[in-house]
């Protein structure tokens, strides 16, 4: 299959949706200096791409946490 969706506002995210990567920044000290992303390749429902996003951010924000 082919992924084409580069992102997705939040209101367009209903339905089956595609998604290659979602990534969240890692902050030190007002800069972001690294990144997690999760890599899905997939298409899935709406909600489980939100909650791979939240977990993904949730992932960051401890590094980050850890950073200070």
């Amino acid at each position: 299959s082919e992924l084409t969706t580069i992102d997705y506002l939040p209101g367009e995210l209903i339905g089956e949706v595609s998604a290659v990567t979602v990534g969240a920044p890692i902050v030190d000290d007002g800069r972001v200096v690294a990144a997690i992303v999760s890599c899905p390749n997939s298409t899935m429902p709406a909600a489980d791409l939100i909650d791979l996003g939240a977990a993904t951010r949730a992932a960051a924000d401890t590094v980050t946490a850890a950073l200070r």
